[in-house]
């Protein structure tokens, strides 16, 4: 299996760092990538092969992680809207920033009050949500568990 490098430093200080939008979405996403796959590879260590085929997409390690109950429904949320978010960026040179922000705004950061949220515009949202979702993560491998954010949270079957 592949060691667990602590990245957490390095990760948070890029992402509520970047300025620029395209940084910021593809620099999150490699970084949830980099933890997914350590996930993939230790929970299911005889299909470490899978790692290296080109459809095994973010969305489908997202899927497996879920339902085998590493992640919690809002960490699947958050990295399933992140995937979707880089996806935007990877694949279009002027995404729609409608599409965007309502990504942003299904990402969900629980024990923050409304108001605070409120008061974060939407890339200081995205950047709040990808460290929690990231470290939560990485500490999860660490920690050899699931993942414990909030896992009485439900989101609607829709989401998923």
């Amino acid at each position: 299996m592949n060691e667990i490098v602590d990245l957490t430093d390095e990760m948070i200080k890029r992402v509520l760092t970047a300025e620029k939008e395209l940084n910021l979405f593809i620099t999150a996403h490699l970084y949830l990538e980099h933890f997914l796959d350590l996930a993939v590879d230790k929970h299911f260590p005889l299909q470490e092969h899978l790692l290296d085929v080109p459809y095994f997409s973010t969305d489908l390690k997202l899927r497996i992680l879920h339902g085998n109950g590493f992640l919690t429904d809002i960490l699947y949320l958050n990295g399933k809207m992140m995937n979707e978010i880089r996806n935007k960026f990877a694949h279009n040179l002027n995404p729609n920033q409608q599409s965007i922000g309502a990504k942003i705004e299904k990402m969900m950061l629980p024990w923050h009050s409304t108001e605070i949220v409120k008061g974060m515009d939407k890339f200081e949202k995205y950047k709040n949500v990808a460290v929690v979702t990231i470290t939560n993560v990485k500490n999860a491998l660490e920690e050899d568990r699931n993942t414990n954010f909030y896992p009485d949270v439900k989101i609607p079957e829709s989401e998923k």
